[in-house]
């Protein structure tokens, strides 16, 4: 069972989750990110608007 805490500060609601946990969400959403800009550049790619860049490169242009 993994340990959560809940507190409020200011009105607003907030979650402390162990760090493991932290890192593995923060990993997911950079993979969604990362899925998310690898369609965009495909999309692009196939209308014939671009030739194949670097990741990091695509990461700059087409930031979620």
């Amino acid at each position: 069972m993994m340990s959560v805490a809940t507190f409020k500060i200011g009105g607003k609601e907030y979650v402390v989750v162990p760090r493991k946990r932290y890192e593995q969400l923060t990993r997911v959403e950079q993979d969604a990110i990362d899925s998310e800009i690898a369609r965009k550049g495909r999309a692009a790619y196939l209308a014939g608007k671009i030739t194949p860049i670097p990741l990091e490169k695509a990461r700059r242009r087409w930031r979620v």
